[in-house]
């Protein structure tokens, strides 16, 4: 599952380790971490302050509309949020 945060919640990922890929990658399950190293990306990303949560939606639906993940039913996709807080 790839994990996307905005505000405090991402800041708190960050300070653990969890934002950077030598550190995270070790917790990601074998499909995820293979995507993440392929790309470089760790398994969370930051994608700025509690008010920017409209662009989750949008880089979920771009990651959803492409690739492999466009074949999965929409209830399906390993997707999670949480509010910032």
């Amino acid at each position: 599952m790839l994990v996307v945060q905005t505000g405090c919640s991402a800041h708190a990922s960050a300070k653990a380790g969890y934002m950077t890929p030598e550190n995270a990658l070790e917790n990601a399950g074998p499909g995820l971490r293979q995507v993440c190293e392929a790309i470089g990306i760790p398994p969370i990303l930051h994608l700025g302050s509690c008010v920017d949560n409209s662009r989750i939606l949008t880089i979920a639906s771009h990651i959803a509309e492409e690739g492999a993940w466009a074949t999965i039913s929409a209830a399906s996709r390993p997707w999670a949020s949480a509010p910032s807080g």
